[in-house]
């Protein structure tokens, strides 16, 4: 089915599910129906993105240019987390003022996270809940699958109110072998007929850098991963920075990221003590 019509068919659906494989276009989808509902409901519509980690919910920002936040940062404003992440079972303040929820990644949120964020909304304001997922990808880490649920209660009882994206538009564009792969295990995937699931994987069994979006490491012993993970991080880095890591300045130019939110805050790593680790990456750089 195409873009438009998916939009066409589940616009008018009060709860609906966009699914499909990474790379099929399900946020090009989002902002599609983000646009036609400004058309039609006038500027005043309000709309609340949100995704289960801050790299989805960065993604969703870039692409539809709507403000986006983590699932748990939008509970955390509204009370309902516990200092220790845990979500309260009450006491937390419900959000009235958004018309549209669009939920990113939504396959990879269990049925707690769900349960109190449907908790910390009034769905007597709520005009669209919009659901974007694929079911082969990884499941929860906690419990149930709730994405999966409302998956197969939407097609045995209100099968329009799903939009399937087939046409994988970014290995179309760069032939990524680590799509196909992934195909190779994805129940029911269309791209699995057109390769030869042969020699992608005789490619992973020969190891090594495949292409620019895989490389393949094996290892014999936990010694030797150790090293492996410690010569692909200064690789990589090196390759990115162009330069020659120092082994006297190593912890100092490490940087922590966080993207929570898309506000990147940093700090060096100045405060760490030497530990085991360390000297082996020292050690790496030096030999």
């Amino acid at each position: 089915m195409k873009w438009v019509e998916i939009c066409r068919q589940i616009f008018r659906q009060p709860i609906t599910i966009i699914h499909g494989e990474a790379g099929t276009g399900k946020t090009t989808i989002h902002k599609s129906l983000i646009n036609g509902i400004m058309k039609a409901h006038g500027e005043g519509t309000t709309f609340q993105l949100l995704a289960p980690t801050g790299k989805a919910a960065d993604r969703l920002r870039e692409r539809t240019g709507k403000n986006a936040e983590t699932i748990h940062s939008f509970l955390a404003k509204r009370g309902w987390l516990n200092n220790n992440m845990t979500f309260k079972r009450s006491g937390g303040t419900v959000e009235t003022n958004v018309t549209t929820y669009i939920i990113d990644e939504a396959a990879m949120i269990d049925v707690n996270l769900v349960a109190t964020l449907f908790k910390a909304i009034n769905f007597k304001t709520v005009q669209r809940l919009i659901f974007g997922g694929d079911v082969n990808q990884l499941p929860p880490i906690g419990v149930d699958k709730p994405f999966a649920d409302i998956l197969h209660w939407l097609k045995s009882k209100f099968p329009d109110s799903i939009g399937i994206l087939k046409t994988n538009c970014r290995q179309l564009e760069s032939g990524g072998i680590s799509l196909k792969l992934a195909s190779i295990y994805t129940e029911g995937s269309n791209v699995e007929k057109e390769i030869n699931s042969e020699d992608v994987l005789q490619k992973v069994q020969k190891g090594g850098n495949i292409v620019k979006d895989i490389s393949v490491v094996y290892w014999n012993d936990g010694e030797e991963l150790k090293r492996k993970i410690y010569q692909t991080i200064i690789s990589d880095i090196e390759e990115i920075r162009g330069e020659k890591l120092d082994p006297e300045r190593i912890w100092e130019d490490f940087k922590i990221l966080n993207q929570e939110d898309g506000k990147h805050s940093t700090r060096l790593s100045k405060s760490f003590h030497l530990t085991e680790e360390k000297h082996l990456v020292r050690n790496q750089l030096i030999s």
